[in-house]
């Protein structure tokens, strides 16, 4: 099925649409970005991400064999790459809220989504990590 890019917490395939690109009239449009491919494995969840100045916007936070990307919901480009051995722990604030932290000096993601969601992602991060992510919750 496919969740609805702008609804937090909807769960499913997301077919890969090619990324957005500006025209390249101006002297400032930025390069096109790549399009995030969705692999038959990759689980993909939308949350609400907050960026380092607090404000809330839809992502997607794909879980891949090897790592998790957040990704654009309409752009489909990646934001961000994290191998999962560079994620040190899930700390869950509440049901609905998770802080993503990382031993390699990035910084945090905080995210909202449906408490399901949320422990689906923590249960697959831990498997896809061999159980190196620590779970606080």
């Amino acid at each position: 099925s496919v969740g609805s890019v702008g609804s937090v917490g909807s769960v499913g395939s997301v077919g890969s649409a090619g990324a957005a690109t500006a025209g390249a009239s101006s002297a400032y449009a930025s390069a096109p970005k790549s399009a995030a491919r969705r692999l038959e494995n990759d689980l993909d969840f939308h949350v609400l991400h907050t960026n380092w100045y607090c404000r809330s916007l839809n992502r997607i936070f794909r879980l891949s064999d090897s790592a998790m990307l957040r990704v654009h919901p309409v752009h489909m480009d990646v934001r961000a790459s994290h191998p999962y051995s560079s994620i040190a722990s899930l700390d869950f604030t509440d049901e609905s809220n998770v802080i993503i932290k990382y031993n390699d000096g990035s910084a945090a993601d905080y995210i909202r989504a449906p408490p399901s969601d949320l422990q689906r992602m923590a249960h697959v991060i831990t498997v896809r990590s061999g159980g190196s992510v620590q779970i606080n919750q």
